[in-house]
């Protein structure tokens, strides 16, 4: 193995430092999906519309704007039995989401008879990835971990599917700005609803509070609602009254926040789920 690797390495040296010069690991996870699918329904049922703009910020290949198209199961972390899965008449090609519930979970979390309409979804990022581009979809995949067979497959048919889509993705190096022009395009009788996983960590501390102080001014003025997964500790930069989590203290451990308006001119906090950063588990919350 050693061996080859070498060899490797001496055949294509200049390529490989070219794109370790410019590139950096950047995954596109649909596990999550197993837990915004339910953040989604609850979004539903709390402000009583189906119809959704969808906008993921920090996209990478825009895979999870399929929150509506991909198939879940949620086991019980217990005993290992079905709690609930999405309806068979879901695209049969699709991936198959396996997302365990822990202990203490409610299964109606799961269970929920409300549908999200998503009628427009888009997707932004420093350097988003075209589905149609082999060579950078090729990239992702190797981002992946390489012993995770059942990943790479999921990976696969999600970005089989995405490919007959062509979900609007785009660059951009100001996020408040491209939401903002976002937010101008929408119609006026739909939630919008903007999403983020694993991004924030990437902004230094003044881009992050500039960033979270214009999303909330959107949540209280502009009928926004903010579902943010990524670190416990972090989201109580912006919600300091975020409770703790009997799973904060687990491996990998990510907080769902959810801010939406309180009907009153201002913001109402609620902790949708905490889960595993791929959304291999998840306790609901709140």
């Amino acid at each position: 193995l050693v061996a080859h690797l070498g060899a490797f390495i001496d055949a294509n040296r200049a390529e490989l430092l070219a794109r370790i010069a410019t590139g950096s690991t950047q995954t596109n996870e649909i596990g999550r999906c197993a837990v915004l699918w339910p953040a989604l329904q609850s979004l539903v049922e709390a402000t009583g519309n189906t119809r959704i703009a969808l906008l993921d910020v920090g996209c990478s290949a825009g895979l999870n704007l399929g929150v509506d198209r991909w198939r879940y199961r949620w086991i019980a972390d217990a005993t290992g039995a079905t709690v609930a899965a999405t309806p068979p008449t879901r695209d049969a090609r699709a991936p198959e989401v396996a997302c365990r519930l822990l202990a203490g979970t409610c299964a109606d979390r799961v269970t929920s008879d409300a549908v999200p309409q998503i009628v427009t979804r888009a997707g932004i990022d420093l350097a988003p990835v075209a589905v149609d581009d082999p060579v950078e979809v090729r990239r992702l995949r190797a981002c992946l971990w390489p012993g995770d067979a059942e990943r790479r497959a999921r990976f696969d048919a999600a970005v089989a599917i995405a490919r007959t889509q062509a979900w609007p993705l785009r660059a951009c190096t100001d996020a408040a700005a491209a939401i903002g022009a976002w937010l101008d395009t929408l119609p006026s009788d739909v939630t919008p609803v903007v999403f983020n996983s694993w991004v924030l960590a990437y902004f230094d501390a003044a881009l992050l509070r500039s960033h979270v102080d214009q999303l909330l001014g959107w949540v209280a003025q502009r009928g926004v609602c903010w579902i943010s997964a990524e670190d416990p500790a972090q989201s109580r930069t912006w919600w300091p009254g975020k409770p703790e989590s009997a799973a904060d203290r687990r491996p990998n451990a990510t907080s769902w926040t959810l801010a939406r308006p309180d009907g009153h001119g201002g913001v109402a906090w609620s902790l949708a789920a905490t889960s595993h950063a791929h959304g291999r588990w998840m306790l609901c919350e709140g």
